[in-house]
């Protein structure tokens, strides 16, 4: 899914993955690569969203900072998916909607840890 969206932004753009030799492969290639990237971007992007408010969040627990944050992260890829076309919440099995939650939660949990230890005073 994630290479989907990627090539969908790219053709929105008006950028050619492909080049002139074995464009398939190449293109391919190409959408898996900017999907990570897109990953990276958007784990830093919430994290650094959770950064700066946290210190405006009195009283959370840790455990719910890190269900908000992995719901954030969720959200934040998921949702351009679905606008995109690149997925169907109402078609895929829930096994994987479980999957793609577990994956968000634990890192939401890992950044909650991560942020409470980097800013122990």
């Amino acid at each position: 899914m994630p290479a989907i969206v990627a090539g969908t932004l790219a053709e929105k753009a008006g950028i050619n993955l492909a080049s002139e030799d074995s464009e398939e492969e190449v293109a391919q290639n190409r959408q898996s690569g900017l999907a990570a990237l897109m990953g990276y971007v958007t784990g830093l992007g919430v994290g650094t969203g959770y950064g700066l408010i946290h210190p405006h969040l009195d009283g959370v627990s840790r455990p719910v900072a890190g269900v908000g944050v992995g719901l954030a992260a969720m959200a934040a890829s998921d949702v351009p998916a679905t606008v995109l076309g690149a997925t169907d919440p109402t078609t895929g099995p829930l096994s994987s909607w479980a999957m793609d939650f577990g994956f968000h939660l634990a890192y939401g949990m890992v950044t909650a840890i991560a942020y409470d230890a980097f800013t122990a005073r």
